[in-house]
């Protein structure tokens, strides 16, 4: 029950960031993301899951494993997106 239990609540956490991503891909803007959001988010999600690690917790590994890829893939968003907006300022 407690591994059922961590298991809905690590896709929840992790089924809230999805969204925000998805939207960058279409929108192929992200200026509305804070970096500051992405950067303390990925950090804590990294340590979590060094700490799944450590304690090699496979609910806590597995959950924190999709929020960094969200993470990871936010933080990308925002360096290709941002360059893309500044060519398309200089060509104007």
């Amino acid at each position: 029950m407690v591994t059922f239990v961590g298991l809905i609540a690590s896709i929840l956490t992790a089924s809230g960031l999805v969204p925000q991503v998805v939207k960058g891909f279409i929108r192929k803007k992200v200026e509305d993301v804070s970096m500051l959001f992405i950067v303390i988010g990925g950090v804590g999600t990294f340590l979590w899951f060094v700490y799944g690690i450590l304690i090699m917790n496979g609910v806590i590994i597995f959950a924190n494993s999709i929020n960094a890829t969200c993470y990871a893939l936010m933080f990308l968003q925002k360096g290709i997106y941002k360059e893309r907006v500044m060519e398309c300022q200089k060509t104007t």
